[in-house]
Parts: structure tokens; sequence; C-alpha cells
């Protein structure tokens, strides 16, 4: 009995201590691939121009018609990146001025303002059978409201010192169930020129005539296309 114990014990150790091991988990499945992609673009119909002095007192603001200018070129270098990267791109029509009026009406963060445009999105996402959507609008910065392209000058005692434009925009990825992918943010400034080279004069509506609006808008248009497509081409999904 004895020799038997010896024996048999250590496989009834070994049996039981099989039956409790955990069975391993089988691994998730793999997301599925994105390849319809759809493109929103909440860029402003305006261009802002902002005078910073020395005190609040001599600050200035102003702002001159654009159209859907910036929004075409930001369709555009989304959708040459995501064609680079295979896939099929949807352009979208959406109303614009109302889903910007949604977004800047809602406190906190990017992240937490699109949830108030969520529902559009993922109705979009439905009517047209996207894997995902891309998102561009201009970047919230602390306390201020959405005035992320620009042209800011900056004043001394009566005298201009910096003038840039600041084509300041986020991209945000957003997959077919409302799940955020990932964000790219643009935060590039650029010397900004007036028309003919022509030098910038203190009084801010002075420098704004028609030639020098129009030249910083088809620099704006170029910039933001070509920073859209990088920001989306750095957006993993």
């Amino acid at each position: 009995m004895h020799f038997f114990r010896t024996i048999l014990l250590p496989f009834i150790f070994v049996a039981i201590a099989g039956c409790s091991a955990p069975a391993k988990k089988a691994a998730p499945p793999p997301p599925p691939p994105v390849n319809r992609v759809g493109i929103v673009s909440l860029l402003p119909s305006d261009l802002s121009y902002q005078k910073f002095g020395v005190t609040r007192y001599n600050n200035e603001s102003a702002a001159r018609p654009v159209g859907d200018v910036f929004n075409v070129a930001a369709r555009a270098g989304a959708q040459s990146a995501l064609r680079l990267g295979g896939r099929s791109v949807i352009q979208l029509t959406v109303d614009v001025p109302a889903m910007v009026r949604n977004i800047q009406d809602y406190p906190g963060s990017l992240e937490v303002k699109v949830e108030q445009i969520e529902e559009e999105l993922l109705a979009l996402v439905g009517q047209h059978k996207l894997d995902a959507i891309v998102l561009v609008v201009e970047t919230i910065e602390k306390d201020k409201p959405l005035k992320g392209i620009r042209i800011v000058v900056r004043a001394g005692m009566g005298y201009i010192t910096k003038t840039e434009a600041m084509p300041h925009m986020t991209m945000l990825a957003m997959d077919r169930n409302g799940k955020r992918m990932s964000m790219s943010d643009v935060t590039s400034a650029y010397p900004a020129n007036r028309a003919n080279e022509a030098p910038w004069v203190y009084t801010l509506v002075e420098n704004l005539d028609g030639p020098t609006h129009q030249e910083l808008t088809k620099f704006l248009q170029s910039t933001i296309e070509s920073e859209v497509e990088q920001g989306v081409m750095a957006l993993s999904f």
C-alpha cells in the first residue's frame, strides 16, 4: 500500500493542478480595416486679424471674409494624405456654421467638445458606410474661443515688431463606433507679408487693403493644405 501511495500521489496532485489551471484567453480579433474614410472640415469663412500692443488698450482685431477656401484646402490636404495610404476618400457635405456653433458653445477641451457633434458625425458614418471619419477644426486655446487660423501682428510703441500667419488646426480621427482613434495638432507660425512688400503700419485696419487680404488668404490656403496633409498622415489608423 505504501508503494502505491508513493507512486499515485504525485499523479493525483498533477491532475488536480491541471484541472485548476486557468484556461488561456483567446486573442481578441483584429480591428476591422479602415478603408472608407470621410472628411469633415469646420474651418472659418473669415480670416481673423489680431494686433497685440504694449498694453491691452493698444490691441485691435478685425476679420475679412474668405468664403469656403480654407475648407476646400483642408479637404484637399486630407484627401491627398488618405489616398497615399491607399484609402477611399469620401468628401462630406455638412452644415459647417451649425456644427461650428455647437462646438464653440460647448465648454471644455476639444475632445469634450467633439461629443457635442458626435451624433451628427456618426450619422454621416452610417449614411456613407464609413470605417472612420477625419475632422479638421481650428485649434482650441485655453480660455479662448476657436480662433486658430489668424494673422497676428505684434506691436511696440508706435511700430510693428512681428507679423505672423498662424494656421493652427487640429485633425482628429474617429472610428465607426465613435471612438477617438488619434489626434494631430498644427502649431506652426509663418512670416506674414503685405502685398507688394508694403510695410505694416501701426493701425491694424490700414494694413487690410484688398490685395494684402487676398495675398494672405492665398498663402494660408496653400499652408493649410500642406499642414493638413502632414497632420492626417501623422494620424495612426
